[in-house]
This record gives structure tokens, sequence and C-alpha cells, in this order.
């Protein structure tokens, strides 16, 4: 049998008591800003990291691009709130896992560029978060419309 003792938390000023088994605090921690409450504006970075690995492969598909360019394309497609820190510490992930190649170009006016260009493995990561996207999307605009209404089933049903 394992031994279960109870600890309490404090996440922005509200108390939780929280389940602790072998030593190891099991709880799902909500997405919630320290002024915000269940059913405001669900907090856009937290979505934006979902999809940044997509959104930054996406970004150098047709051209190559360094790091600051990046960003700039990212909030210039409607992600204004990309955060620098957070795109390159994705480039740097995706140029580990062979996603995409990198090279230095000399600038006239300042330090050299870094520049990151998509290979074969990473337009291969790109097809297959696109079909995730497709798939998950289309999911969750089912689950948002409001014009369909759910079948109610009662206590019991579908067993």
């Amino acid at each position: 049998m394992t031994a279960v003792s109870w600890t309490q938390c404090s996440l922005a000023g509200r108390r939780r008591q929280y389940r602790i088994a072998r030593g190891t605090v099991h709880c799902v921690v909500p997405c919630l800003t320290e002024n915000s409450n269940i059913g405001e504006n669900v907090d856009s970075t937290q979505l934006l990291k979902g999809v940044l690995d997509a959104a930054v492969l996406a970004v150098v598909q047709h051209e190559d691009a360094y790091g600051y360019d990046i960003v700039r394309r990212l909030r210039d497609a409607g992600l204004g709130e990309v955060g620098d820190a957070s795109v390159y510490g994705t480039l740097r992930r995706l140029y580990s896992a062979g996603a995409l190649s990198s090279y230095v170009v000399p600038s006239d006016g300042g330090p050299h560029r870094k520049y990151y260009a998509i290979n074969a493995q990473g337009r291969e990561t790109l097809s297959v978060q696109r079909r995730d996207w497709a798939t998950f999307s289309s999911a969750m605009t089912h689950l948002l419309d409001e014009s369909k209404k759910p079948a109610l089933r009662t206590i019991g049903d579908g067993r």
C-alpha cells in the first residue's frame, strides 16, 4: 500500500490541497494569471507554446531567416505575444533535433547573423504538424461551435 499524505500549495493567492504519493506531487495546475478567473480569456501564451515549433518551421519553409527576422515574421503574422527568448529556444531545439540547418552570414554593420533553413527532416516534421493541427483545429471548432447543441444523455446510457 502506498503512503499518501496531503499538502497545501498557494497559487495566485488561492489555497489548494494536493495528494502526495511516493514523494511526488500529483496535480493539475490551472493556466490562470494572478488576477484572472475561470471563464475569462485564455492566456494566449499558453496556446502559443503548443504551436511554436510548427509556426517557426512554417516561417522558414519558403525563405531562410535569422533569429530576429523570424520573431518579426511571427509577429507580423499575428502572433504578437511571441517572446524573443521562446523563439530562440525553439530554434535551438529544432536545430538540435535535425529539423533546421544553419549558416552564418557576415554583416557589414554589426555582428554576423546566423540564418536558419528548413531541411528535408524539417519539411516532414512540418507536414506531420500540419495534419495534427488540422485534426486538432477541427475538433476544437466542433467543440466551440455554439450553434451545435450536444445530444443529452441520461446517466447510465451508453454502458
